[in-house]
């Protein structure tokens, strides 16, 4: 065994003790401090192995705070090749590879740390918070908790428990853990903001909106909690503040992407053209189109830009001159708007909401339609039970399989699935998805039926568009468009509402709406 040169080890304290001293000033933020001890700890003769591996993973740390991700990777790829072992360093570069948008390389890098540590916290952290985005709830809450157990106690693994738990409604779990982030750092606005959601989830309306003027005591330009607070004022049919409180949305940093320029705000319409752009999705195209009417009435020509499928059908709509999709060129214009600012545009409150209806016509019918709908005399249902997957809140507003059977069952009436894209259909339904390819062939098929019954998903918006009977099956804390305490829609008069009265109650939602269809007669 070689001995170690005197030279050699004296350079290694030396580092080390520069290392110790970057630490400190990074934790005092003083980065400019931090960043130049590290790099003449690096610029040492002989700063190798592993004490080089760990002030180049310190540079990374640094120049990540600065917002340099590329640098921090470049820099964690270096600490790992000089010490491969270096657990810290796997688990940075991966969070350097999800800040960079590469989020698909990055549990690589974890598999390696927690091979090295099977309970390295950051690691951990880092997991739970990929399989939160991939709808892998559960697993995502076990990465957390064998954080926390690992020693955990940080503001940001605590409120990503606590969200992780919030989403599968388990929100006395959710509730704990945003209190022990709040004890942790009563400073942080994060852990307020989860306490929010967490109650706004529960009901809890005058709790939601004191815990996110918590956040904005801490944070006053916070874009999610003035949003927020829009959206109880819009739950409590206060649509002034509502409409306010939304516009935030627009300073979110992953938020909707805004219409082109020049934007309106109110300018007079008369001779101008006025883009009406589509933002999010598909019922909130369909609620907000009707704004297009009263624009026309001010002078304006309209141009409706929106998703593809919807294209034919709101070329229907009064007051459009022109329907183009996202993806085809933009066409000339003066102004534009996105359609859920309309409402604020327009001034909307509960009394004056535009609700003459039908504002939407099927444009024409759908050649195999006849022969699927056949000649049982029953009433005709249509039926949407389950929302896109893919949506955050799905796991609440999408009915369970045993709930569409009971439904369904022995039911005085025919039903029919509306739903797209297409899933398994019960015994006992007629599955009409493979004749309907846009939304005008489902406006369609809605006309010839006598009722249509649907969660809260676009073909709600679509039946109440069309001014078709539609029963609206909600979770207990529902979309804020539906309000509190209300069984009907101001802004679709043929709607009815079915509430749930307690979290996850579909089977007292179901007991009501079967006795309602004992009764329903077209």
């Amino acid at each position: 065994m070689t001995a170690e040169s005197p030279g050699a080890a004296r350079a290694d304290l030396f580092g080390q003790r520069l290392l110790a001293a970057a630490h400190q000033r990074l934790t005092a933020s003083d980065l400019g401090e931090a960043e130049r001890l590290t790099r003449a700890a690096l610029d040492l003769p002989g700063a190798a192995g592993t004490i080089r591996a760990r002030l180049l993973n310190l540079l990374g740390g640094i120049q990540r705070v600065h917002g340099d991700h590329a640098a921090s990777l470049s820099s964690f790829d270096a600490a790992i090749a000089a010490d491969e072992n270096l657990a810290d360093a796997h688990a940075n570069r991966a969070a350097a590879l999800i800040a960079l948008g590469r989020s698909a390389e990055a549990p690589a890098s974890l598999d390696r740390a927690l091979a090295l540590d099977p309970s390295h916290q950051q690691a951990l952290n880092t997991a739970g918070v990929l399989l939160a985005a991939a709808n892998r709830l559960e697993a995502a809450v076990d990465c957390y908790r064998r954080a926390i157990d690992a020693g955990a106690s940080d503001v940001d693994t605590l409120c990503n428990l606590g969200n992780a738990l919030g989403r599968l409604d388990r929100l006395e779990e959710a509730e704990a853990a945003f209190l022990a982030a709040q004890a942790r750092d009563p400073a942080q606005p994060r852990p307020f903001a989860g306490l929010g959601k967490v109650a706004m989830d529960g009901g809890r309306l005058e709790q939601a909106d004191e815990d996110y003027r918590a956040v904005l005591d801490r944070v006053p330009n916070d874009a999610d909690a003035h949003m927020s607070r829009g959206f109880i004022a819009l739950l409590r049919g206060d649509l002034a503040a509502g409409w306010a409180g939304y516009e935030w949305r627009w300073r979110l940093r992953d938020g909707p992407t805004p219409p082109p320029e020049p934007r309106w705000r109110g300018e007079a319409l008369a001779g101008r053209t006025l883009l009406l752009q589509a933002e999010q999705g598909f019922g909130d195209t369909l609620q907000c189109v009707r704004y297009a009417k009263q624009a026309a009435r001010q002078g304006a020509r309209v141009i409706v830009r929106c998703q593809r499928p919807l294209v034919r059908l709101l070329e229907t709509a009064p007051g459009v001159d022109v329907v183009v999709a996202m993806e085809d060129s933009l066409p000339r214009f003066d102004f534009a708007a996105a359609m859920l600012d309309l409402p604020g545009l327009f001034g909307t409150t509960l009394e004056t909401v535009p609700a003459d209806i039908p504002y939407l016509t099927p444009p024409s019918p759908v050649s195999q339609l006849d022969a699927a709908l056949g000649d049982d005399p029953r009433p005709k249902v249509g039926l949407v039970w389950a929302g896109n997957p893919r949506h955050r809140n799905d796991r609440r507003r999408s009915l369970p399989e045993d709930a569409v059977t009971e439904l369904i069952e022995d039911a005085a009436v025919r039903f029919f699935s509306l739903q797209k894209p297409a899933a398994s259909t019960p015994d006992g339904m007629t599955d009409l998805a493979p004749i309907l390819d846009d939304f005008a062939d489902t406006a369609a098929a809605i006309a010839r039926f006598d009722l249509v019954v649907s969660v809260d998903t676009s073909v709600a918006h679509l039946a109440g568009a069309l001014g078709k009977p539609v029963w609206v099956l909600l979770p207990f804390a529902p979309d804020w468009r539906w309000m509190v305490g209300r069984t009907d829609s101001p802004w679709y008069p043929t709607m009815r509402l079915f509430r749930q009265e307690g979290r996850g109650d579909w089977p007292g939602v179901i007991a009501r709406v079967r006795k309602a269809l004992s009764d329903f007669r077209p």
